[in-house]
């Protein structure tokens, strides 16, 4: 027989984490008024932002970015000699490619789990190193929100 009592239990544990992203959810749409933009065009399109865009569109096109065919002729462009990025950040972007397939909603909803993920993060090791819940979450909500997030947006 199933111990029912635990799931309570589990549920209330995540319930910090869970609010944590609803809230950044909620700011970054109110904010920055995201649900009158069309996500299917970058915030941004200039600078580093159109290197994460070719990256974006080899995944969707080839599955990974370190072999891009349709650039650098005629073998194509070798990526995994260029020092960029991170495996997980491209990692995270790939399983967003598995549900859409347009670059520029996929770099969108990246930056936007950017900010939620760097909230949970924050909430969750301030809980770890026995700070308070109310105040893990408010220092999480600053921390995810410092103004360098928006100064750069998907640029970085």
């Amino acid at each position: 027989m199933a111990n029912f009592a635990v799931l309570p239990r589990l549920f209330i544990n995540k319930l910090p984490y869970l609010a944590q992203g609803l809230v950044m959810v909620v700011l970054l749409f109110t904010g920055l008024d995201l649900s009158q933009s069309n996500l299917h065009i970058p915030l941004v399109f200039s600078g580093d932002a159109l290197h994460h865009l070719m990256i974006t569109q080899a995944m969707i096109e080839s599955g990974w970015w370190w072999q891009i065919d349709r650039l650098s002729t005629p073998f194509g462009l070798q990526m995994v000699i260029f020092p960029v990025g991170g495996t997980l950040d491209y990692l995270m972007i790939k399983l967003l490619t598995l549900f859409n397939n347009s670059p520029g909603v996929v770099l969108n909803l990246f930056w936007i789990a950017s900010f939620v993920l760097t909230g949970i993060c924050t909430t969750w090791a301030l809980i770890r190193l026995g700070l308070s819940r109310p105040v893990s979450f408010a220092v999480g909500l600053l921390y995810a929100f410092i103004p360098h997030a928006f100064a750069r947006n998907i640029s970085h």
